[in-house]
């Protein structure tokens, strides 16, 4: 099962968060949740893609560079999916 999440719909939900817990207090420091709030945002916006680039190499051939990955999903007969430049893409053998 595929659990993927629109990181940026994730991160718009946070802030309405930490606007909800903006208050200061006395001493002038965020309430513990406003940095809780902070951090799980700023983890959510370092991780790594659940749907890395595809690989290129300098002349960008990155059906070269994927090839047998490729070829295995063709001899199981399902999809290969490629990101490329924030593109998404699906590849698949088709019938002969």
């Amino acid at each position: 099962m595929s659990d993927l999440i629109n990181r940026q719909g994730t991160i718009d939900r946070i802030n309405e968060y930490i606007e909800e817990y903006s208050e200061i207090d006395s001493d002038g420091n965020h309430s513990e949740k406003w940095c809780a709030m902070q951090e799980a945002k700023m983890t959510i916006k370092n991780m790594p893609s659940a749907q890395p680039e595809a690989k290129t190499n300098a002349n960008g051939d990155w059906v070269i560079l994927n090839k047998d990955k490729i070829l295995k999903a063709g001899m199981e007969g399902r999809e290969v999916d490629f990101r490329i430049g924030g593109r998404l893409f699906a590849i698949r053998e088709k019938a002969q």
